[in-house]
């Protein structure tokens, strides 16, 4: 009896030392990732909605310490994004318990933007693709995810107004504005032309006037016609001066006419 004593209080002893073993080897810490309530495992890709350029798609990625011991990060920040096309993209840090750390069944969350820049300094349209790296105290120690999304191309730009339309209807002011305007030169050139007569006639009329000026002169009784011969006898020239003045009334009548006729 004593002997099967000894050999139970062995078997428990071993059963104890088994039981103290297995917990201390669960006894460790633990990180969870999760993105929309979805367990990820290491070197998994998240992927972004796409967008255009001077817009934001943003990404929750929630962190869970889910062993017996804290959950300590180890790097300053403790989330970094790197590689690829980082520049593309943005991160903001969790917040942590003080000591850069979260207890068991503590839990924090960061934040991935897809933010390309308005221009996206030249960047082509398509995949774009960076890596985010968590370091911890967990195994592994650095905890890796592939961020994905996808640049949308610009929509086509509407084609800049004619500026000079070809076809474009006249308006109704302009078109007044214009047939006045044709209006008034014709009234102008008009007027150019009474004036124009009118100068011609004064001219015509003074040319009439020197002509009978002249005629006049040349018609004029001569002085040498009064002669004294030996006898004493006047020779007057009567006939020849009546011819001259009956001839310079029809040249004055004659011109008179064709002043009127012009003036017409």
């Amino acid at each position: 009896m004593l002997r099967n004593t000894l050999r139970s209080n062995r078997l428990s002893a071993a059963c104890g030392l088994l039981i103290g073993i297995s917990a201390a080897a669960t006894a460790a810490p633990v990180l969870e990732v999760r993105v929309d309530n979805v367990v990820q495992q290491n070197n998994a890709t998240v992927t972004l909605q796409g967008v255009r350029a001077g817009e934001t798609s943003p990404r929750i990625i929630v962190l869970r310490s889910i062993g017996d011991q804290n959950l300590n990060f180890t790097s300053t920040p403790p989330v970094v994004l790197f590689g690829g096309d980082d520049f593309l993209f943005t991160l903001i840090q969790p917040v942590l318990e003080e000591g850069n750390k979260l207890s068991p069944n503590g839990s924090t969350a960061f934040r991935v933007d897809f933010a390309p820049p308005a221009g996206a300094n030249g960047v082509a349209p398509g995949r774009k693709s960076t890596r985010v790296f968590i370091f911890t105290n967990a195994t592994p120690t650095v905890f890796a995810l592939t961020l994905e999304a996808e640049l949308l191309p610009e929509p086509d730009a509407a084609p800049p107004p004619d500026e000079n339309p070809i076809d474009e209807a006249p308006d109704a002011d302009d078109a007044a504005g214009e047939e006045q305007e044709d209006g008034g030169a014709a009234d102008d050139g008009a007027q150019i032309d009474e004036d124009q007569q009118a100068d011609d006639a004064a001219i015509d009329e003074a040319q009439i006037d020197d002509a009978a000026d002249e005629e006049i002169e040349e018609g004029a009784f001569d002085e040498d016609a009064f002669d004294d011969d030996d006898n004493g006898n006047v020779k007057f020239a009567a006939p020849c001066g009546f011819g001259i003045g009956f001839g310079l009334v029809g040249s004055l009548v004659s011109l008179g006419g064709l002043r009127r006729r012009r003036s017409r």
